[in-house]
């Protein structure tokens, strides 16, 4: 019997396979930096700022048709009224970092009476030990429900996306997505870094905050002061970066100070940060927008749910209001890239960006400019965006059709090298 001199190459097929499949999966990473015992006091405990001032459809009911929704002026220039119809933000899980929200609020119930908030949301509780995390799967929906003595800040900003399309009141952009509310008891910079870490965890599209620190301690046009913390930057940044790497958008307020003053987590570089237009104005800044930092705008005045504890035979808990301040720019920004997102699932947080970037109505100096950012939001133009074919898609194309040829070869080659040894075998 001959010696088999057949080269076996069959290891090298798990290589190939392999090795292609490198160019085209995501990894699964643990960016994310858990421990805060080395963060100084002071920067924890430190207390955030709101950033508030005084057609043939698959949807059974339209916003049109809420009885509210003729009032919300944060729909008159952000280009709504055509695409509600599209998309409302199925499939995507959109994180809002705030205060308590009112959760009997009639307009976080469905037409069946469902509950808008997912049972993921949670409360964090700050203290010397760390943070300690209260989830409505495990505690019920009271753990989240805001008290009389509570802000009055997340119901406003949790409305603005998620007030549901019920036949009544009003609507918000994205109803349909899945809404996970991450209450900060303290409303401290240690909270918002576990809210961060736990959105991480849940693994959310789509991050809105509303609250921030500013680095240096100054005094506004109002003469009301400021207090910074310093350091925060470089506390805050691991989290944020880790964010970004996991395709975690993060959209944040600009704040409501009239300043170009750094503030924090909106002035981080992967932070979508949302300066506000002043009310019913497609063109002007809010004189109270901070401006130098926004990637864009969006605006600033809204008619949204409103805190409400009713009294004996009054109607229960069906109070909206009048707002205004970059904390409902952030969440209008935050919905629209919901809807953006549902229809374009794969979208990474660059592709966000760039569609934001190249579908806003420019405003200002032509480009971006420090008062408009890259311009205003428009949402039509948004959902109509397509991303273009990025050249790294047709490097993952040649390398895979190179790939693809080599293992056609491959196999070829044992097919005819095999039948010719049976020949000589014979």
């Amino acid at each position: 019997m001959k010696k088999n001199k057949f080269l076996n190459i069959s290891f090298l097929l798990p290589l190939i396979i392999g090795f292609g499949s490198s160019f085209i999966t995501k990894n699964d990473h643990n960016y994310f930096p858990n421990d805060i015992s080395n963060i100084p006091e002071e920067i924890l405990n430190a207390k955030l700022e709101t950033t508030t001032v005084s057609s043939a459809s698959p949807y059974i009911l339209s916003p049109r048709d809420e009885p509210y929704f003729s009032r919300q002026l944060q729909f008159e220039t952000i280009d709504y009224s055509s695409t509600y119809n599209l998309t409302r933000g199925e499939d995507i899980k959109v994180a809002v970092i705030d205060t308590k929200p009112q959760i009997n609020h009639l307009d976080f119930f469905d037409e069946i009476g469902n509950s808008v908030f997912s049972n993921d949301s949670a409360l964090i509780v700050g203290s010397a030990s760390g943070n300690v995390y209260y989830s409505v799967e495990e505690y019920g929906l009271d753990i989240i429900a805001e008290t009389a003595s509570s802000s009055k800040h997340g119901t406003s900003t949790m409305g603005v996306i998620s007030a549901q399309v019920n036949g009544v009141l009003g609507a918000g952009i994205a109803p349909e997505c899945e809404l996970i509310a991450i209450a900060l008891e303290n409303a401290t910079v240690g909270e918002m870094l576990g809210a961060f870490q736990y959105a991480y965890q849940l693994d959310v599209d789509i991050i809105s905050i509303s609250m921030l620190v500013y680095e240096n301690t100054f005094t506004d046009i109002n003469g009301v002061e400021h207090i910074g913390v310093s350091g925060i930057k470089d506390v805050i940044t691991p989290y944020l970066e880790a964010l970004y790497l996991a395709d975690i958008a993060v959209v944040a307020s600009a704040g409501n100070e009239s300043t170009n003053q750094l503030a924090y987590p909106a002035n981080s570089e992967y932070v979508i940060s949302v300066g506000a237009l002043a009310t019913r104005s497609s063109t002007n800044l809010a004189t109270y927008s901070n401006y130098g930092h926004s990637f864009l705008v969006a605006p600033g005045t809204v008619y949204a749910p409103a805190t409400f504890y009713p009294e004996v035979g009054q109607p229960q808990y069906n109070r909206y209001g009048q707002f205004e301040g970059t904390s409902f720019s952030a969440p209008i920004v935050a919905g629209a890239l919901a809807l953006y997102k549902s229809i374009n699932l794969d979208a990474s947080v660059d592709e966000l960006k760039n569609a934001l970037k190249e579908s806003a109505v420019d405003l200002g100096i032509e480009g971006y400019d420090e008062l408009y950012g890259y311009g205003r939001l428009s949402i039509a133009n948004l959902l109509n965006y397509e991303q273009p074919f990025a050249l790294i898609n047709y490097i993952y194309i040649i390398i895979g059709a190179i790939l693809l040829l080599a293992l056609i070869g491959v196999i070829i080659f044992i097919i005819v090298y095999t039948r010719k040894r049976k020949i000589f075998e014979k």
